[in-house]
This record gives C-alpha cells, structure tokens and sequence, in this order.
C-alpha cells in the first residue's frame, strides 16, 4: 500500500469527530492529529510554459506545537496521466517545481509534504491538465 493510501486511510478513520470537535473515533484530540500528521500544500496553482508546466503551493499553516519531525523539509510533485500512472516528477525545498516531462502539459499534477522523519503527507487537489 502506498503512503498516500496509508495517510488517506489513516486520516480518514480519525477523522470522525465528535460534535465538540475535541475527540476523534480513535480517542485522540483535533490538537493531537495535527501534531501528527504532514498535512496538504495549500492554493496549488499550474501555469502552462512552453515546454512543460510549472506548479507551484504554500506551505500548510504550522501548529505551534508541532514537534520538529513533523513539519514539512521538502516537497515531491507527481503527475498523473489519462493512463492513470501517478508518477514522481521531482523533489524540492522550495514551493515550485517544472514538470518539463514530454506531454506535460496533458496530465494532472497534484503536491505532497515530507517530514523530518521521512512522512509523506496528503496529496494537495489535482491541477487538471488545461
């Protein structure tokens, strides 16, 4: 099962809130699992050059009293193509990255944090190929 799954999965079952919004179905607080998990780049944003397409993110909002493991180091970028593959295009510190792969500019492409201890986080929205 892929990290992606792993997070998605994970998230989903904690993600069951009671109406205080202060516990979740596994007994851990709202506070807790942000503490916890690398969460989505925020305001992804595509923009089609000649030879490829640059995607760029911010950052997702810090907890205060996230530990250091957690918070975000890099970022990898995937594609997604009309065959369905997800692949990696690249890696970075920064918030933008140049998918100057052939066809390019045909396929979605979507962003996810890693931490300190090697975590990848959730996929931010997938741009759709424009």
């Amino acid at each position: 099962m892929s990290s992606h799954a792993v997070a998605v999965l994970g998230l989903a079952t904690l993600l069951t809130l009671t109406s205080g919004l202060a516990a979740t179905e596994a007994g851990i607080s709202l506070e807790e699992m942000q503490r916890r998990f690398v969460t989505a780049p925020l305001a992804p944003s595509a923009t089609l050059l000649r030879q490829g397409v640059r995607v760029c993110w911010q950052a997702p909002q810090r907890v205060a009293a996230a530990r250091s493991e957690r918070r975000i180091v890099f970022y990898r970028l995937y594609r997604v193509g009309s065959d369905g593959r997800t692949v990696l295009v690249g890696e970075t510190r920064g918030h933008c990255l140049t998918d100057r792969g052939r066809g390019a500019r045909a396929w979605a492409h979507a962003v996810a944090g890693v931490n300190a201890a090697g975590e990848e986080g959730e996929l931010s929205e997938w741009l759709p190929a424009r």
